[in-house]
């Protein structure tokens, strides 16, 4: 039998024992993941084979669909470029800090590389605190969000915003980057832009009649034929300028391509982000890749040429596809798909009216009205996928609102770095939803067209109803819900204030096609809960100076980066 001391001596070694035991693996702090976070340009809900594309080939996105979440209703946080993409990286409405348009003579995006348009210093994303938090950060592609200050060089740029690394364009892809296919930033001749075969018979032909007196009107013919060529050197002018200026790209802070051959981008960019990766494997690291697909202009490297069912954009969908594609299987190469948060989204909807002689080079809204430029479904719901794989259960949908604003806490959540107490943030940590559960929480998306807010969705907690309130709309054409040639105003006669605003119910009505009668309970109770929400939210919001002012988005010949000056060619 054992004695008293024997049991003594035993109780203590088994409590010695257990004292130094691990303890249970839910106590250990989960290790930090890496961040490859992918944004594509102007790239449609309808563009994406799991979001119901049966023709176009992408089955690159579509694994992560498989593999991981699939965010079904997530919201871009405005319908352009610059706001949407600023939201995103701070977790905050652009109208915050001056980043929208606030009247018709401002344009809703910056629109020149040389502009003092910029994310105010004051504010901040994050880049930043996961830098301060031991992650080296590489940022890839189309940035739009300014490059310099009225008084410092590179103030805005990825290097100052808590980025290690840069390459890409840091205004964007436009249609003056492909010769030939037409402007977006300088006006242009009424004459459309003639092909070269039609240009030297004109120049031949004014030459003939100059020197020849068989032509009872000559003088006339004379005027219209150099009245032609002349507007048509002119064109050629004003877009070798835009795109010399304009279409640029940036290693760090040195300029390499200027013009960018945009046929070889996509290639270069996903080298990059290869390189970048297998630099920094055995380390903490974010590469955000912010692909300059599928924005018009559309070129693409050769081998994609012809290669979809759907001319030249398909062809951009494609490239872009098997970019993801090369990326993640360099996670896969070097093991880090298991430690790796993975999230695929667009900054909105497809650029509808974007037509390049006679061919849609903008995508597919899906079953949504609206597209690009306005608040309509079609302009701010985007293709959303989030894959870790072990960590994100597969092949799940979440069907209930999301938003880009969201990303911003889900990462600080996911990487254990505490949100900053001294400011006012929009979007939530959805953490939870990744694990395959709910937020339960009321939830209010704001949608902004510039300054002006124009519609409301809302997602109360305690129902399954998603509403969606429009106090204003853009005049779209009934036929091609497009606002004409270009992007939807935000003020003017362009957009409809409406007296009774515009109530669907998203669930039963996704396309937004029946508003419920003004007259009716369920109407006045949902208008009565979303404006107690406005109100909340308005109520938080200050008066900024606007970034986007003609003073600042405006082309400085003081700050346009140049090489080779004065050809501004390399």
């Amino acid at each position: 039998m054992l004695n008293r001391n024997t049991l003594l001596l035993l109780l203590f070694q088994a409590v010695n024992v257990m004292s130094h035991t691990k303890p249970n693996i839910d106590l250990i702090p989960k290790s930090r993941p890496n961040i490859v976070i992918f944004i594509a340009d102007d790239l449609g809900i309808g563009d994406v084979g799991c979001y119901g594309n049966d023709t176009l080939h992408t089955p690159n996105i579509d694994s992560m669909c498989k593999r991981g979440l699939k965010l079904n209703h997530n919201l871009a946080a405005e319908s352009v470029c610059t706001p949407s993409r600023a939201a995103l990286l701070t977790g905050r409405y652009a109208v915050r800090y001056g980043l929208t348009a606030s009247s018709l003579s401002e344009q809703r995006v910056i629109t020149s590389a040389s502009s003092s348009s910029g994310i105010p210093s004051n504010i901040t994303g994050f880049a930043e605190l996961l830098k301060t938090n031991n992650y080296t950060n590489g940022y890839f592609g189309k940035w739009h969000l300014g490059l310099h200050s009225d008084d410092k060089d590179f103030s805005y740029s990825p290097l100052n915003r808590g980025f290690d690394y840069y390459f890409g364009m840091p205004l964007t892809n436009l249609l003056d980057c492909d010769f030939g296919v037409g402007s977006e930033l300088l006006p242009t001749p009424i004459l459309k832009f003639p092909k070269t075969k039609f240009f030297l018979p004109f120049v031949l032909a004014a030459v003939v009649i100059t020197f020849s007196f068989l032509f009872p009107m000559r003088k006339l013919l004379l005027l219209m034929l150099w009245l032609y060529i002349v507007l048509w050197l002119l064109h050629i002018l004003n877009m070798l300028l835009s795109r010399q200026l304009n279409c640029i790209l940036l290693k760090n802070n040195e300029l390499v391509e200027q013009p960018v051959r945009v046929e070889t981008l996509t290639n270069k960019l996903t080298i990059e982000v290869e390189n970048f990766i297998e630099k920094h494997q055995n380390h903490l690291f974010m590469a955000v890749v912010s692909y300059h697909k599928v924005h018009a202009a559309l070129a693409t490297s050769k081998e994609f040429v012809g290669q979809s069912k759907h001319g030249k954009y398909g062809d951009n969908v494609e490239e872009m596809d098997a970019s993801v594609g090369r990326i993640l299987n360099t996670l896969q190469r070097f093991n880090l798909t298991e430690s790796t948060f993975v999230y695929f989204t667009s900054d909105h909807g497809p650029a509808l009216y974007m037509y390049v002689d006679g061919e849609l080079h903008g995508g597919s809204k899906g079953i949504f009205k609206g597209g690009k430029g306005s608040s309509w479904e079609g302009g701010i719901r985007v293709p959303t996928v989030v894959m870790m794989p072990g960590k994100i259960p597969a092949g799940i949908i979440y069907d209930k609102p999301t938003s880009a604003l969201d990303l911003f806490p889900t990462l600080l959540s996911l990487t254990g770095v505490s949100m900053p107490s001294n400011d006012i943030f929009d979007g939530e940590d959805i953490s939870v939803i990744l694990k395959g559960g709910n937020l339960n929480k009321n939830r209010c998306f704001f949608h902004y067209c510039g300054t002006r807010l124009q519609a409301v969705t809302c997602a109360p907690k305690y129902t399954k109803h998603i509403w969606k309130l429009h106090y204003e709309i853009p005049i779209l054409d009934n036929r091609t819900e497009v606002c004409g040639l270009d992007i939807c105003p935000c003020f003017g006669d362009g957009v409809e204030i409406l007296k009774t605003p515009l109530l669907f119910e998203l669930q039963s009505d996704p396309g937004e096609n029946n508003s419920l009668v003004s007259s009716s309970l369920r109407y006045k109770e949902v208008l009565s809960f979303i404006a107690g929400m406005v109100e909340g939210h308005k109520s938080t919001l200050t008066p900024i100076e606007s970034q986007l002012s003609t003073v600042k988005n405006s082309f400085s010949l003081k700050r346009q980066m140049c090489c080779n000056y004065p050809f501004c060619s390399c």
